[in-house]
């Protein structure tokens, strides 16, 4: 990997982490705002809220899935016109079904509370709130296209930049309503949404002086560049609906089989880890464009680099976390939302983030499922696994007593086990070329997470937080210190030096 790249990739990665920061400060200030003046029902709403939408996703992204991908391609290859027929057929059909979906979602929601149940004195603020969501939903997906630009030119940095101010008038405008007016759960989809319009406005403009030759225009809509995007793309709308099998349906089956407040907690638990996910995913998607660029010129070995760098950066992300929440977290959420049953809630969070975190090693390998446009295989095992989780989340519901740790349980035991086996086989597969690549991170990733958060554990196993001041000094020390050992655990030495040298051209670069 040369320098150059490396310092984009840098790049990439310090914008999308400012866009996530802002976002995780809006759900860590505003979660204990709204537990304590509405209750913990009301913020599992919020999340509820956010995951229906994701159903709808199912539909929409059979079309947008292979986009970034056709329209790029044609693009390095110098092929103007089929790229612009690619980039005006999906700005059209994205149009067409915000449009269309917009209308019967909204007989949804009008209904609501004979869908959903909720409580008498939310009803009101919970139809307004997946309203709004349901706006946002639409703009996102009419604007979906034009992000496509700035990963053409491995500017991603540009759109994490533009993510990053939307987060911002997402916090002023929460600001503003909570500080003017009585809290209600609906003012976070109206921050959310006030940000989505201005992100779609600054998405366009950078497309103009970004990539000049894609237009939309009506004459290259084309039938059969939409056919052959869903042609490709509805096998991740089916790996969608197994990934809605597998976690999506775990506040929803809160709410209608155990309690309110069971969703609340769950709710708490899977933003954390949610939270973590994206942090880590910041590594994944800063290397993807470049991982596109070396697969189009048909650069394997160049690509399995990439993989390669992405996937241990990722895992040192996602120990690092998965280390501070072990030996941190119940200090912080005693901190962050008193009074609540926080015991039950660490144990769930751990839970949760022992699926997502430990898993995070494995997410580069997704890319090549998108890159070689092979995902059927994947998909039906994703399906058949989420099938799976339903039954054995409703047979532990109504047969034990675990209640909210049955719902996360079965999510957590079986994404370790798809995942940790179907990534490496099937993207050494499509490759060409030894899983054992991949299994080899895969194997040191486990081990070192276990080790180092051993180590940390038994370190504080008598450690006193009692304070923000003194969580935020341990929780410094503990990330740092688990840094270190992680990346010299996780690392080869080339490795570190090729980091150290991205680093220190960084670092220069700033200072011109």
């Amino acid at each position: 990997m040369n320098t150059d790249s490396g310092k984009q990739i840098i790049k990439n990665i310090i914008w999308n982490g400012i866009s996530i920061l802002i976002t995780a400060l809006i759900n860590i200030i505003l979660t204990p705002v709204i537990t304590r003046n509405i209750g913990i029902e009301a913020n599992g709403f919020v999340d509820l809220a956010n995951t229906c939408v994701t159903y709808i996703d199912i539909i929409t992204v059979a079309l947008n899935a292979f986009a970034a991908r056709y329209i790029a391609i044609e693009y390095h290859n110098g092929n103007y016109k089929e790229a612009n027929k690619f980039y005006s057929s999906v700005a059209v059909a994205d149009l067409i079904l915000a449009v269309l979906l917009f209308v019967p979602c909204s007989a949804m929601v009008w209904k609501l509370q004979f869908i959903l149940n909720i409580s008498d004195n939310l009803v009101s603020d919970v139809k307004l709130l997946f309203f709004l969501v349901l706006l946002k939903w639409c703009i996102n997906v009419t604007g979906t296209v034009f992000s496509v630009s700035a990963f053409i030119k491995n500017k991603t940095s540009i759109t994490y930049r533009n993510s990053g101010i939307s987060a911002l008038i997402n916090a002023f405008t929460l600001a503003g309503l909570i500080y003017f007016t009585k809290i209600h759960v609906y003012y976070m989809a109206a921050g959310s949404l006030a940000a989505a319009i201005v992100n779609l406005w600054m998405n366009l403009h950078c497309t103009k002086y970004l990539t000049p030759e894609l237009q939309i225009h009506k004459k290259d809509f084309s039938f059969e560049k939409v056919k052959k995007l869903l042609s490709s793309g509805i096998w991740n709308s089916i790996n969608n609906i197994g990934n809605m099998l597998n976690s999506g349906l775990d506040l929803l089956v809160c709410n209608k089989l155990l309690s309110g407040v069971v969703m609340g907690q769950v709710s708490i638990s899977k933003m954390i880890g949610r939270l973590m996910t994206l942090f880590t995913n910041v590594m994944v998607s800063a290397f993807q464009p470049k991982q596109l660029e070396a697969y189009a010129k048909g650069e394997t070995e160049r690509l399995v680099d990439y993989l390669k760098v992405a996937m241990k950066s990722v895992a040192i992300a996602g120990n690092v976390f998965f280390v501070c929440f072990v030996v941190l977290g119940k200090n912080f959420l005693e901190l962050w939302i008193p009074g609540q049953d926080n015991s039950r809630i660490f144990t769930l969070t751990v839970i949760v983030i022992i699926g997502d975190i430990l898993v995070t090693v494995v997410r580069p390998l997704f890319y090549v499922y998108t890159l070689t446009d092979n995902l059927k295989a994947v998909c039906w095992i994703t399906i058949c696994s989420g099938v799976l989780n339903v039954i054995s989340m409703f047979l532990l519901i109504a047969n034990t007593k675990l209640g909210g740790y049955a719902v996360v349980g079965t999510t957590t035991v079986l994404n370790l086990i798809v995942h940790f086996w179907t990534a490496p086989y099937f993207a050494g597969r499509y490759l060409k070329i030894k899983m054992s690549i991949f299994l080899k991170i895969i194997f040191r990733h486990i081990a070192v997470c276990f080790v180092v958060t051993g180590l940390f554990y038994f370190i504080s196993v008598n450690l006193v937080v009692n304070s923000w001041m003194n969580f935020v000094k341990y929780g410094f020390l503990f990330g740092a210190g688990s840094f270190l050992i992680t990346s010299a655990l996780e690392l080869e030495r080339k490795e570190i030096r090729t980091v150290m040298r991205i680093i220190y051209f960084k670092i220069k670069t700033i200072r011109r």
